[in-house]
């Protein structure tokens, strides 16, 4: 049964193939350069305005939002491994592309194909870390998850903001050695372990979802409710990476000052996440989801005071905090809510919330800065954030009884 299959643990009792799969996405994302200064590059290289920027880096989450869609289709149709490999290929081509062309449509053509490389691999990386490890060490293996991805979110703007400096055209070369590497890991490291879907409990029958009708995903109220939730969320997030920079720049900080809010951001969470994570799953975790959410509200809210780096320092702080209860457990609750004959069409659905969270982030986000200012557009993110905590809170009955419900048909189910 996926999920639950018992196997020989390694280091804190995990799989030793978790930490192959775990040690790759390490290394991603110490190579995500480019995202983080994507809108500066545009605005600063490429002469875009800053709404116009927001446009191009659009493109990129245009292509996130079609290969999500279909990532969690095609990672159950051929396999987590293979989806992986080829989408991350056809990543580090584009990257080594994008500085040699010129023309505006080539730019955005090569944006789109980068987003739709990436989202094809998120549901097939989220779907085999809990396909490898049992139901009751997702909460450790999640959270091991998000360090790696902390881990490298704090490490790679340091080297991103020293390539900058020198010359942009190394963060996307740079990048791409970086995922040839994550490639080779893969291979070598990683163990595939799909199998093909079938029906689950005791009551269950073949039918449209056990074959694998993505229509059956979004028939799913209380998985869209979390969608929903989750969409919302992502657009507060992504202003993070695009809306901020700008905003900070106009300012006139530098780019390494804005790296170092990044590495502030992933040293934090690298040195909290993993022992508040350990304390947090003791609490309820619906009311973890909606004080952490606020907590993200109060920090987005006060940038629109920042005068100051200390102040953006202390900003960035309050919704890191935030984002150590809010990240693990909505990725958590997505695994839990879906059904375990459909888990990549499941988790493919729920990263497509996060696609098209980037593709219309950034458009929106740079209208409101670009029309009203940097302090109108923190204040709208902090007020999507008190209401999102008003919404997980009056919702959170249905997605608990959901919870139970897969957990005890899973357990109704011989082992594959």
């Amino acid at each position: 049964m996926i999920g639950r299959r018992s196997s020989k643990t390694g280091f804190l009792d995990l799989p030793a193939r978790y930490w192959g799969l775990w040690i790759s996405i390490l290394v991603m994302w110490i190579g995500r350069f480019v995202i983080p200064f994507m809108t500066i590059y545009l605005t600063q290289e490429r002469g875009l305005s800053e709404v116009q920027a927001g446009t191009f880096v659009g493109a990129f989450g245009f292509g996130l939002v079609g290969s999500t869609f279909m990532g969690g289709i095609l990672a159950d149709m051929f396999g987590r491994k293979k989806v992986l490999i080829a989408s991350k290929g056809t990543a580090a081509t584009v990257m080594v592309a994008i500085p040699l062309v010129d023309g505006y449509v080539s730019l955005a053509i090569l944006l789109t194909l980068f987003g739709l490389a990436n989202g094809a691999a998120q549901p097939a990386m989220n779907t085999m870390v809990v396909e490898i490890v049992p139901r009751e060490k997702w909460h450790l293996a999640i959270s091991y998850q998000q360090w790696a991805v902390n881990l490298g979110y704090a490490l790679g703007p340091i080297f991103g903001g020293l390539l900058a400096q020198h010359n942009f055209s190394l963060l996307f070369w740079a990048e791409a050695a970086m995922l040839v590497g994550a490639i080779a890991l893969i291979a070598t490291l990683v163990k595939d372990e799909h199998t093909p879907n079938k029906p689950f409990g005791k009551k269950s029958a073949p039918t449209a979802s056990s074959s694998g009708s993505i229509l059956t995903v979004f028939k799913d109220r209380v998985f869209v409710g979390m969608v929903g939730i989750n969409f919302l969320y992502a657009m507060v997030y992504i202003q993070s990476t695009t809306s901020l920079p700008v905003a900070m720049t106009a300012q006139g900080y530098s780019n390494q000052q804005f790296a170092l809010l990044l590495t502030i951001n992933g040293l934090m969470l690298c040195a909290l996440q993993v022992p508040a994570a350990r304390y947090l799953r003791k609490l309820p975790r619906e009311g973890v989801l909606a004080v952490s959410i606020v907590v993200i509200g109060i920090g987005v809210g006060l940038q629109g005071f920042a005068q100051f780096w200390w102040m953006y320092a202390a900003a960035v702080s309050i919704w890191t905090l935030g984002e150590m209860g809010a990240a693990p457990s909505r990725q958590r609750s997505a695994a839990e809510l879906s059904r375990p004959d459909m888990r990549g069409r499941y988790l493919g659905v729920f990263a497509l919330s996060v696609s098209c969270a980037t593709l219309l982030g950034p458009v929106v986000g740079g209208f409101i800065l670009g029309k009203f200012g940097a302090q109108i557009l923190w204040f709208c993110c902090a007020g999507v954030c008190f209401a999102l905590a008003l919404i997980a809170v009056s919702s959170r009955r249905q997605r608990n009884i959901r919870v139970k419900e897969l957990a005890d048909s899973e357990l109704a189910t011989p082992a594959a």
